[in-house]
């Protein structure tokens, strides 16, 4: 099969301008907390290739020739850049909905809210819709405090304790659990294991530095005013998080959280798939089966990144516990 692409610029077709100069196209699928992006170079000698303005919104399709190209997402042009003597072309773009008010520091409280409340606020604020995933909707929070924070990093704060994470993405502010059969909207998650034949090629790691067998989180007494202290976990490592919470269930949920976040990244492994695969989605997961008893079993997808350079393929970052 012949790869295929599309891009759009504010709307307009732009495809046939690098039909026959594209040198590169890489779309970056990244696991909540960073920004999706897509990259792009062309060769541009004699100076045939219009330059997109900054803040352009660029969509991009990939695929295959006679086939439905696969919306690989919006996304807002910060940087355009060229080389020579061999003259190229290079075009980034981040994530659309990533720019925009939802980053702009704010100072407010939250009163007696869900993590539902909180999300749909902020998304409405800026332009979005909140989708999240059943389990954390109900999340309750006595008080939360956002002192001169954005709002993208104050639900990514609220949501990383439960194992989640928040991302603006294709007009939806999605709150996600890590590893959840379904998405926040509730579309079924990839399935389907991948095999060796899957596979031109992976690497795998297995490292404990930095992991601490027992996380601690401070939080205030109201009835006292004093600072207390819960844990997650046993040993003699500990680590103990920098954010003092306002009661004790918040700190406790934060405190599990980062331990099952630092067993969750205590082992990679990174993959080269030998096709294009659209379907899998940073935040999935993921089924290795048949490669190695080492590291066959369930992952989680960190990262996905697809590149057409001549093939069009697809490239994989995972994570899983030490345990498996």
């Amino acid at each position: 099969m012949r790869p295929a692409f599309l891009i759009l610029v504010d709307g307009a077709d732009v495809t046939a301008q690098f039909q026959d100069r594209l040198v590169s196209l890489t779309v970056t699928d990244n696991d909540g907390e960073e920004a999706d992006q897509v990259e792009i170079t062309v060769d541009d000698r004699g100076g045939r290739v219009s330059m997109p303005a900054l803040d352009a919104r660029l969509e991009v399709f990939l695929g295959w020739h006679g086939q439905p190209l696969s919306m690989m997402g919006v996304f807002a042009v910060d940087g355009v850049s060229g080389e020579g003597p061999v003259e190229t072309l290079t075009i980034s773009a981040t994530a659309a909905d990533m720019k925009g008010p939802i980053r702009n520091p704010k100072t407010r409280g939250w009163q007696d809210v869900t993590l539902a409340d909180i999300a749909r606020t902020i998304a409405a604020e800026a332009g979005l819709e909140a989708v999240l995933s059943p389990s954390l909707a109900g999340r309750a929070f006595p008080y939360v405090a956002q002192t001169a924070e954005s709002d993208l990093h104050l639900i990514t704060r609220l949501a990383r304790p439960f194992n989640a994470t928040a991302k603006p993405a294709g007009g939806r502010l999605i709150v996600q659990r890590r590893g959840e059969p379904a998405t926040a909207a509730g579309d079924a998650m990839p399935s389907g294991a991948i095999t060796r034949a899957d596979l031109t090629g992976w690497n795998w790691r297995l490292e404990t530095r930095g992991m601490a067998d027992r996380i601690e989180a401070e939080y205030t007494a109201p009835d006292a005013g004093m600072r207390e202290i819960v844990s997650a976990g046993e040993g003699d490592s500990s680590r103990r998080l920098r954010h003092v919470f306002t009661d004790r269930a918040s700190a406790l949920d934060a405190a599990e959280g980062e331990l099952a976040r630092g067993r969750t990244t205590a082992m990679t492994c990174s993959a080269e798939l030998a096709s294009f695969r659209p379907d899998i989605i940073a935040g999935a997961r993921a089924v290795l089966a048949g490669i190695s008893e080492k590291i066959d079993g369930d992952w989680q997808v960190k990262k996905v990144e697809h590149r057409l350079e001549g093939a069009l393929l697809t490239g994989i970052e995972l994570t899983k516990g030490a345990a498996g």
